[in-house]
């Protein structure tokens, strides 16, 4: 149970980095990790890592609800876009967590998934395998947990083919 709720959290985090708040003090997630960072279109905190233009996935929006997010509360991302080349089933989505200090960043959790596990709907169809020009949407429920520790963290979204060609990248930096 524990890994089914990590995964989710992770999934939501791949595809729509989180602003958080811890308690009833709410700290805003930086908007912008770089200076030159591009935001992903929607009410969310991400950015792209890279210039849109090179990933396979056009985002049209991504939106998180409530935004930011609250400890204990659930947590719903609806994400949607649409595929620029065809995406094949044994595609793969690497989720990372980093603890950021002063000085540098610790990696906590590292997680890979299905690109169709993690766009399957709540009755389990996947979309896959996804061909360009089909639309692309995700729709997830993640539970956040009541008790967050305090700190800075970076969320870290990256799916890629079996060929390693990048797909997608996403990037945030969370408060709580």
């Amino acid at each position: 149970m524990k890994a089914t709720t990590s995964a989710a959290l992770l999934c939501v985090l791949s595809f729509s980095f989180v602003k958080a708040g811890f308690m009833d003090f709410q700290y805003p997630i930086k908007e912008n990790v770089e200076t030159s960072a591009i935001s992903v279109p929607g009410d969310n905190p991400l950015n792209f890592c890279e210039d849109p233009d090179v990933y396979l996935v056009d985002i049209d929006n991504v939106d998180l609800d409530p935004n930011p997010p609250k400890p204990g509360e659930n947590l719903t991302v609806r994400a949607t876009g649409k595929a620029l080349a065809d995406v094949p089933d044994t595609s793969t989505v690497t989720l990372r967590l980093l603890l950021k200090t002063k000085y540098t960043k610790i990696p906590l959790i590292t997680r890979d998934f299905g690109v169709c596990e993690l766009l399957a709907d709540e009755d389990g169809n996947d979309p896959c395998p996804i061909s360009k020009g089909d639309n692309v949407k995700l729709g997830k429920v993640i539970p956040i947990p009541g008790q967050v520790p305090s700190g800075s963290y970076i969320v870290e979204g990256d799916a890629r083919m079996e060929d390693k060609t990048e797909i997608l990248c996403l990037r945030g930096e969370v408060q709580f």
